[in-house]
């Protein structure tokens, strides 16, 4: 089977069963949620901590639940259960840290920085969801777990920045 089939060539591609225009605003959800998945992949192959790699592992399979969101699934596949448990982590992962007092730039090592690019990937994501939310109403624990993901991947990336 070939990979290319030639039909986007003309700013076209096929999303569920329908033929979109690749600006669309779902395309930039789309292309960002991959972008942000590939980031956590290369954060979970740089980071040795076995829990923080578990941790991202999670969140890769919850963000897979954005995508039938976006496309009129009708029961909630992201829900508040979901961002609660991202609360627990925040909360947990903070008790640990000493207080912030200024910019943090997470350059000392691979790990805090690939989580770092992984958060800024995710308020990108979040952006893009907000101006589609504009247009058509999308689940609220949606955009509310990746307002919370983005605390979570900060959190963590000052975790790793300290710690480790």
């Amino acid at each position: 089977m070939k990979v290319y089939t030639k039909r986007g060539d003309r700013g076209e591609t096929d999303l569920f069963h329908e033929r979109v225009k690749k600006s669309d605003l779902k395309m930039d959800v789309v292309g960002t949620l991959d972008e942000l998945i590939a980031v956590l992949s290369f954060a979970n192959a740089a980071n040795t901590n076995e829990e923080i790699k578990e941790i991202l592992t999670d969140i890769r399979e919850d963000l897979s639940l954005i995508v039938p969101t976006l496309f009129g699934k009708k029961e909630p596949t992201l829900t508040n259960e979901n961002v609660s448990e991202l609360e627990i982590l925040i909360d947990t992962y903070s008790l640990e840290l000493e207080p912030l007092k200024s910019f943090v730039y997470f350059e000392n090592n691979t790990k805090s920085s690939a989580i770092n690019v992984a958060r800024v990937v995710t308020r990108r994501l979040e952006r893009h969801l907000v101006k589609v939310n504009e247009i058509e109403p999308l689940n609220e624990a949606c955009l509310s777990y990746i307002n919370r993901l983005s605390d979570l991947l900060f959190v963590l990336a000052r975790y790793i920045e300290e710690k480790d």
